[in-house]
């Protein structure tokens, strides 16, 4: 069992400046898009795994052309399994941290908490990135 199964925090060691995630509804679909994307461009795969039944996510990062291409390459071959994507081109440094974390950080009296429902892995990376950029925000 994996450790987004577990509770566990798992982390991804992407360093951008381009993150690339395609998300959809097929586990099948999905190995086939990964295999695309670093097939078409020189990027790091740093995700490709399913997250619930019936659907699996491809995160990738690296230069921003490369990470283009490869988008590119993922879309076609996701064809009506893509339910969501996302390309970030110049991604914050805290979304990458928070990528990389491997635990969990306290929480702080301090500090005020804000939650974000979504209902894709991409619309959560999306805010993350957007609130980084207008905000001091700690993820």
């Amino acid at each position: 069992m994996g450790p987004l199964r577990t509770g566990q925090a798992e982390h991804v060691v992407a360093t951008g400046p381009a993150l690339g995630l395609l998300e959809l509804q097929s586990i099948a679909r999905g190995v086939t898009v990964a295999d695309a994307l670093v097939k078409r461009a020189a990027v790091q795969l740093h995700l490709n795994r399913p997250v619930s039944p019936g659907k699996h996510l491809v995160l990738c990062s690296g230069e921003v052309a490369e990470v283009e291409e490869a988008m590119l390459a993922g879309r076609a071959q996701a064809g009506s399994s893509l339910c969501d994507e996302l390309l970030l081109t110049l991604v914050h440094d805290e979304v990458l941290a928070v990528l990389r974390r491997k635990v969990k950080l306290p929480l702080s009296e301090e500090l005020s908490l804000g939650i974000v429902e979504t209902l894709s892995a991409a619309s959560t990376l999306r805010g993350a990135d957007a609130a980084c950029k207008v905000a001091e925000v700690r993820l």
